[in-house]
């Protein structure tokens, strides 16, 4: 029977051979708060890198804060990555037209300079 890391559930040839990057002496490899157990069995995300679909939000945040998929950079497939959506748009990553007016927010933000948070940006009631 194959030890295990320090109370987690990975073994160590799970972290030292299958496991990329991954560090048998501590139990969270990047140190992003998920455990490498977490990430490597539970989420499927790389436990050797803090943001594994490159979107600006972390893997912990994005499993624990926003729900969003931490193996995909778009949870919402709307053109703008999740990171963006949160810290830049103040969008909703997980709803593609957040002001409900029928633009999805990436064309919003990237097409037509219209706010993806109102339904009306000119306010014309139009």
């Amino acid at each position: 029977m194959r030890r295990f890391s320090r109370l987690l559930g990975l073994s160590d040839y799970v972290e030292v051979v299958d496991c990329e990057g991954c560090n048998p002496l501590v139990a969270d490899t990047d140190n992003e708060g998920l455990s490498d157990k977490e990430e490597y069995i539970d989420h499927g995300t790389n436990p050797a890198n803090q943001d594994t679909d490159e979107d600006g939000l972390n893997d912990y945040d994005e499993v624990n804060v926003h729900n969003t998929d931490p193996n995909d950079a778009d949870s919402d497939n709307d053109g703008l990555s999740d990171g963006d959506e949160v810290d830049s748009h103040k969008t909703d990553p997980l709803v593609d037209d957040t002001d409900g007016d029928g633009l999805i927010d990436g064309d919003e933000v990237n097409s037509h300079g219209t706010n993806p948070l109102v339904k009306d940006t000119d306010g014309d009631g139009k």
